[in-house]
């Protein structure tokens, strides 16, 4: 064995440690090393094209997050390979996009409702109302059909994929567009036979949303001649002097009153974000705005029906930045009743204070305001509540308007057989909490400057 001695072994074994460091920096160099990763996940409904909340994301296998109210999740320091992804049983996932660079890897998915067992007999129900004509009659075998059920019908077959049935919809309208909308004092009747013929006002509410209704429809360029003219005969309400919208005309041609919830419909439903919105605000804060209470006012005259429950969930569902506070206030509306068809116990919301009926339209309302908020333990619980008053139709099942008897908004009775058939407006607002879809959307996503939101405040 040669062995090394003196100066001449100290300078050998130099080099050879030399040698051995380049043969590891060179072998590093071989092999790079991945850094960290801004990882984050989108999930869009595939039927508004608006983005999910409170979609279950899993990470490598295990729960990870839900998504926060913009649809998005985000994990730093994530590895390439590791796999952020939603994990939800009520939808189905479409890879649609995947953006990597050096620092951030961004993933997009479509996610499309899987229909549960009450939407797909919800949607039978609402398919077999609809008649030759293309018009939903409110309850089966009714004489009575309202523009507002036809508009939440048109959005609830949308959310089903059921395009044809809310095309039927859209196209009677813009059949008598000419003769009954641009005609007279503009607008359509508030109410029709189920052949069409026309009766009763012309509501500004129920015109707002069919608009609604039409711009929650991704084709909606097929109906621009209809778009533009109700836009056009809503801002035609504006009351240039002291601001807000008319609420329409009565069958006599009388204009009628200022009306809270529909200048709320009004505001979502119109284009951007202008002089027209600007009114409705001043309006509403300067007459229909509670500031201690934090809520809009629908009937500022009467203290005993000061509030109603569509003014406070759509409010809050219409207008960004809305103070989460309001959620807890529908408090002021809770009931528990006994169905009178089903015999269940129900917990829900009535129309107003007086908490006399529990009223199912307004009960789905609150979901889809506990939705919105990003509250999917609130929004699952008041599902669980409207799943114990289904009844069945000719065909499917659906909600009736009430679970019992009573009054409706202020002290007028309920007719007969509220809370005796299932209707269209309770059926189609289940079928929004259930899809997770909020049809106000296009409020919330106005560019209100901050100096007007003054619900914020």
């Amino acid at each position: 064995m040669l062995e090394l001695h003196g100066d001449f072994g100290i300078k050998m074994r130099s080099l050879s440690f030399s040698l051995l460091a380049a043969i590891v920096v060179f072998s590093s160099c071989g092999k790079q090393i991945e850094e960290p990763k801004d990882h984050k996940v989108y999930v869009i409904s595939r039927t508004s094209g608006q983005p999910l909340s409170n979609v279950e994301m899993h990470l490598n296998g295990q729960f990870h997050s839900y998504t926060p109210l913009d649809g998005t999740a985000q994990e730093t320091d994530l590895l390439r390979t590791d796999s952020l992804y939603p994990v939800d049983p009520e939808f189905q996932y479409t890879l649609i996009a995947e953006v990597e660079n050096a620092t951030s890897l961004s993933t997009t998915y479509w996610a499309t409702k899987v229909a549960t067992q009450e939407d797909s007999l919800a949607i039978a129900y609402l398919k077999d109302l609809q008649n030759t004509v293309g018009l939903l009659p409110t309850v089966p075998y009714g004489n009575l059909v309202s523009t507002y059920d036809q508009a939440l019908a048109a959005i609830a077959f949308i959310l089903a994929g059921e395009m044809q049935s809310a095309e039927r919809i859209f196209d009677y309208f813009e059949s008598i567009r000419e003769t009954e909308l641009e005609s007279g004092p503009g607008g359509f009747y508030q109410f029709r036979s189920p052949l069409g013929v026309p009766s009763g006002r012309r509501w500004m509410g129920d015109n707002a949303w069919l608009l609604i209704a039409l711009k929650n429809y991704p084709l909606s360029d097929k109906y621009t001649g209809l778009i533009a003219s109700l836009e056009f005969w809503l801002m035609s309400l504006n009351d240039e002097t002291d601001h807000g919208l008319w609420g329409g005309y009565e069958a006599n041609g009388d204009t009628i009153h200022k009306i809270t919830e529909g200048n709320i419909d009004a505001f979502a439903a119109l284009e951007g974000y202008g002089i027209i919105h600007e009114s409705i605000l001043t309006h509403l804060e300067q007459e229909k705005w509670d500031a201690a209470d934090g809520n809009f006012i629908a009937w500022p005259t009467n203290p005993p029906y000061k509030f109603a429950l569509d003014c406070n969930t759509w409010g809050y569902c219409a207008f960004p930045n809305f103070d989460d506070a309001a959620r807890a206030s529908v408090s002021r509306y809770e009931v528990s009743v006994t169905s009178t068809e089903t015999g269940e116990a129900i917990d829900g919301y009535c129309f107003d204070e007086d908490q006399d009926v529990l009223w199912f339209e307004g009960t789905a309302q609150v979901a889809v305001m506990h939705w919105v908020a990003g509250d999917r333990e609130k929004a699952e619980a008041v599902l669980d509540e409207l799943k114990k008053g289904w009844l069945t139709g000719p065909v499917g099942e659906g909600l009736p308007y009430t679970a019992n008897q009573g009054t409706t908004y202020g002290s007028g009775n309920l007719w007969a057989t509220a809370n005796t058939e299932p209707c269209v407006s309770s059926t189609a607002w289940y079928l929004m909490a259930s899809f997770r879809h909020n049809a106000l959307f296009l409020g919330r996503n106005k560019p209100v400057p901050a100096s007007d939101q003054f619900w914020a405040e």
